[in-house]
């Protein structure tokens, strides 16, 4: 779901997901509103920052061409003020719930939360947590109507220039049932064939992980790799024209084949596209969408480039390069274990890998991984990179 149109006094109202066009737009104007107040640069930076870095979600409602509220959701609790023990699988942070002194009380920001809680439950988080100040009745009991009535904990946040204050945090499922089990059976109907094939590469990877235990092959496909490709893949295909689904589907599967530890890696785009196309028909997809995902799939690998010709291809390709940035840790136990390499090669291994993967993301898409591939050249051992 990207936007959705609805009218509200005769007058059209578009609630969407923010580009980071729209973010520098509406924090510009919410730093003119504030002068003097050094706190509202800072924060600007921050939700920036965290834009950029894919662990954020901003959506915005716009009445007529002008942004008028705002709501964000953040999905990594290191990134979250008080997030120990608040924020476990499958829940999200809400924050910086704004709207225009004009249109409040309106109508308009209600459209908007719903707008996020629905493409929140369908990117299949399952809770959704908020904070209001203990001495905001008002807003307390407007989040109680809206469902936010589990009392979590209360702490206290720092702004930017100092000031404390005391915030109870409440939270409210997306999902509805009576258990984790009935949680995930929902989340798969409404999800449908994307959650589907998350599982299964999250299983098969798991499995993976389980019959090589300590061995040089030991390694997590999904956690190590796959949800580093997914981010990226549905970050990028927020403001272009690409079939969402596809892009998902092939971000999920791509290397699928690498959970067989009986097939041959140089092949694993060929197997892969198998695998997926097996997977996707058992599943009664659409044949013209899943020819489309194993075309994605199999020209992924670097030596079949000249073959690709739809845009969701060339997605597939920035969001794979790009998520080895993520997981360069994961570098070393490829080198260090399996290629036997000692501490001051591996680190060599790394830097050039990661210097042939930051020459082939496109110019526009470098700044999300400048800062690591930065600090990574930088490393002079090994173990300034691995922490």
């Amino acid at each position: 779901m990207e936007i959705w149109d609805c009218y509200h006094k005769a007058q059209n109202y578009v609630c969407k997901i923010a580009s980071l066009e729209d973010l520098n737009r509406k924090w510009d104007y919410e730093i003119a509103q504030n002068p003097g107040d050094g706190n509202w640069p800072i924060w600007k930076e921050e939700a920036v920052e965290n834009f950029k870095k894919g662990v954020s979600i901003p959506y915005y409602g716009i009445l007529n061409g002008t942004i008028i509220c705002e709501a964000t959701a953040v999905t990594d609790p290191q990134y979250v003020q008080n997030s120990e023990g608040m924020m476990r699988e499958g829940a999200v942070y809400l924050c910086a719930f704004r709207t225009n002194d004009e249109f409040q009380e309106q109508g308009y920001f209600s459209k908007l939360k719903d707008f996020m809680l629905e493409d929140l439950r369908k990117r299949g988080f399952t809770k959704a947590i908020l904070g209001v100040a203990v001495s905001d009745d008002w807003h307390q009991k407007m989040y109680e109507h809206w469902g936010f009535t589990d009392y979590l904990k209360t702490g206290e946040e720092t702004y930017p220039d100092g000031t404390i204050i005391d915030v109870e945090y409440y939270s409210k499922k997306l999902i509805q049932g009576e258990s984790y089990t009935d949680i995930l059976d929902q989340i798969l109907h409404e999800n449908g064939i994307v959650e589907k094939m998350r599982q299964e590469i999250i299983r098969r990877s798991d499995l993976f992980e389980e019959q090589t235990k300590g061995t040089k092959d030991e390694y997590n496909l999904y956690r190590e790799h796959v949800q580093y490709v997914y981010k990226y893949a549905v970050m990028l295909s927020k403001d272009a024209a690409v079939d969402k689904e596809i892009v998902e589907l092939s971000a999920l599967l791509h290397d699928i084949s690498m959970t067989d530890p009986s097939l041959d890696r140089s092949k694993h785009n060929e197997y892969g596209s198998a695998m997926a196309e097996q997977l996707l028909r058992e599943q009664h997809y659409p044949e013209e969408k899943l020819q489309l995902v194993v075309k994605c799939i199999l020209n992924h690998s670097s030596k079949r480039a000249q073959y690709r010709t739809t845009p969701e291809e060339e997605l597939l390709e920035c969001a794979d390069g790009l998520a080895h940035f993520d997981a360069y840790k994961s570098l070393y136990s490829l080198a260090h274990k399996v290629m036997g390499l000692d501490d001051e090669q591996s680190l060599k291994f790394i830097q050039d890998k990661l210097t042939k993967d930051y020459a082939e993301i496109r110019e526009d898409l470098k700044y999300l991984v400048r800062d690591v591939y930065a600090r990574v050249m930088e490393a002079k051992t090994i173990r300034e990179i691995l922490g």
